[in-house]
Parts: C-alpha cells; sequence; structure tokens
C-alpha cells in the first residue's frame, strides 16, 4: 500500500477564500475540535494556509524592517536583503517543522494524519503571527500579549496535533518532546557549518513544532 503521509497538500489560488479563513482561524483559536478536522480534511485549503503562512511569517520581519529594531538606545533597520533572506529561513524553519513531527507522528507513534493534512492547519494557525508581530511594538503590553500569544499557541497546537493525527495525550507530548529534540540536534548541525545565526533567526528549536 502507498504511504502518502508525507504528500504534499494541493494549491491553487482559485480556492483562496480569507473570510471563511479568518473565521475557520479563530474557530481554531477556540480548540474547535470540529473545525480543526474540517481544515485539515479540506483539500482545497493547501493555497489558503500557504498564505496565511507567508503572512504570519513575514509580518514581524517586514515591521522591523520599516520601524527598527531598538537595542538599549540604539534602533537598527535591517535592510530588504536580510528581511527577505529572513522570512525565507523563517519558512523553511516551518516547513521542516511540519516535515519533521509528521514523521514523528505517523513512523514513531503511528498516527494516522498527513503532512498535507497538519499543513493545512499549522499554516492557517500561522497567521497568528500578524498578531504577535504587531504587539512588539505596543509599549509595556506588547511583551504581555506576546507572551499570552506564545503560551495560547502551544496549547493550539496541542490539540491540534491529537486531532490531526489521532493521537491520544501520551503519544501527541512525546510527539512534541521528540520532534522539539530532532529540531535541536538539526539546529546543532548548522550551528557547526556556521548557519547559527540563521537557525536562530528561523527559530529551529522549539517554535516550530508550536502549530
Amino acid at each position: 500500500m502507498q504511504d502518502d503521509s508525507m504528500k504534499m497538500p494541493e494549491m491553487d489560488m482559485k480556492d483562496v477564500d480569507f473570510g471563511n479563513a479568518f473565521q475557520q482561524l479563530l474557530a481554531i483559536l477556540k480548540l474547535d475540535k470540529a473545525v480543526i478536522k474540517k481544515v485539515a480534511d479540506n483539500k482545497k485549503g493547501g493555497a489558503t494556509a500557504a498564505i496565511f503562512l507567508l503572512i504570519g511569517t513575514a509580518t514581524l520581519p517586514v515591521l522591523q524592517m520599516i520601524f527598527g529594531i531598538r537595542i538599549l538606545n540604539q534602533t537598527f533597520r535591517p535592510d530588504v536583503v536580510a528581511t527577505l533572506v529572513g522570512i525565507l529561513v523563517a519558512l523553511v524553519s516551518a516547513l521542516l517543522g511540519y516535515v519533521v513531527v509528521t514523521l514523528v507522528a505517523t513512523k514513531l507513534f503511528k498516527g494516522k494524519g498527513t503532512f498535507a493534512q497538519y499543513f493545512r492547519v499549522g499554516g492557517l494557525v500561522a497567521g497568528i503571527g500578524v498578531v504577535s508581530g504587531l504587539v512588539v511594538f505596543v509599549p509595556a503590553l506588547g511583551a504581555i500579549i506576546s507572551l499570552v500569544v506564545g503560551l495560547w499557541s502551544l496549547v493550539v497546537g496541542y490539540v491540534v496535533l491529537k486531532e490531526v493525527f489521532h493521537l491520544d495525550d501520551k503519544n501527541a507530548i512525546l510527539t512534541i518532546i521528540v520532534a522539539a529534540i530532532a529540531l535541536v540536534v538539526i539546529q546543532g548541525v548548522l550551528n557547526s557549518f556556521g548557519l547559527s545565526g540563521a537557525a536562530s533567526q528561523a527559530g529551529f528549536d522549539l517554535s516550530a513544532v508550536s502549530y
């Protein structure tokens, strides 16, 4: 029997529906399991997930390029090339995270989901990166809001993992731990090739398995 667990999701721009996707994102953030399953099984949702992933990933780097990064009393502004490279590396990081989680869930813990299903949900949820990017520039409350968003993203990621791959609590937790360790090892390999900066910027360690 052919193994379709790593099959790429179908993508067609004609299937993109931002209004419906935004409503689904809100429902997923409320931990609506029925919507998670619906999004995962919707074969027409690949392009929408990819767009949400791109927007969520690009928001912070673009804002940093425009407004700068303030460190102590100095403001640094990445140039266009550095910003584009950062976005590309972050996208690769996210995709690698989806691949590693899928492999761990399906090969080690006998999960029943596929990469395409996980990508469709994970990419959509990645749209929350817009909020994370914007609150960085909110005085005082920005750090608190960012922390809350980050913690809730972990909860959402855990529920998504269970629903997409049909895992119980034990195997879902083990999948997260093993995938995180694998990504840390990958980061170590990148460090050995002098690519630690890119790895850190992309968040190869734990953030790649948060959704």
